[in-house]
């Protein structure tokens, strides 16, 4: 496992100019950037001891009574369980069975983000994250070990089929029209990202 040492914080304009550059680690408190994955896997080694691991498999039923729950899966055989905590994402299998389908619950208040990975010489400095606001809207460059990302995080009045998660075409679409405007190596950045592989 490789950690990700990022020194300082830089602010641009909407033109690309540097504006404020902050430090983000002190020789007595430095700042250290581990992935999910990274984490994931130092806890599931911490843990195998202790705990069963199943993987490459779902929650499709779930059956509670007072004395616990009874679980189906996609692929293993079915078990009994005292306690189940649903911790699978944002669009959690488990809590849409416990509770329903997810539109009757989400209110679109119209924020969306979009990461996109980059080449590994996009980003200059491997110390430094980029970032750059105007209304509504930012991009953040970060070097992310050996693949930089490009970070989107905006707001638009007209949501873009916020229950339709794999229309690709109209994600990037939308992204790319909520940065039109910005000048700053978006386009550049957005157009290199979705040429690869999603």
């Amino acid at each position: 496992m490789t950690s990700l040492l990022l020194d300082t914080a830089t602010l641009l304009d909407p033109g690309g100019r540097r504006i404020l550059q902050l430090p983000l680690a002190s020789d007595r408190a430095p700042t250290v950037e581990v992935t999910r994955a990274d984490l994931s896997e130092v806890l599931h080694r911490s843990a195998q001891t202790e705990a069963e691991f199943v993987f490459d498999d779902t929650v499709t039923a779930l059956d509670q009574d007072e004395g616990g729950v009874d679980v189906t899966f996609r692929r293993s055989a079915p078990r009994r369980f005292d306690l189940v905590v649903g911790a699978d994402g944002m669009h959690s299998a488990v809590r849409r069975l416990v509770f329903g389908p997810e539109r009757q619950f989400a209110s679109d208040v119209g924020l969306y983000g979009a990461t996109v990975p980059l080449e590994p010489d996009a980003v200059e400095d491997p110390t430094e994250m980029t970032m750059l606001t105007v209304p509504n809207r930012m991009l953040v460059l970060h070097p992310s070990r050996t693949t930089p990302l490009a970070i989107f995080t905006f707001r638009t009045a007209q949501p873009a089929a916020p229950h339709d998660r794999k229309n690709v075409a109209l994600h990037k679409q939308t992204v790319a029209d909520a940065y039109a405007d910005v000048l700053f190596r978006t386009k550049d950045r957005w157009e290199a990202g979705t040429q690869r592989p999603d």
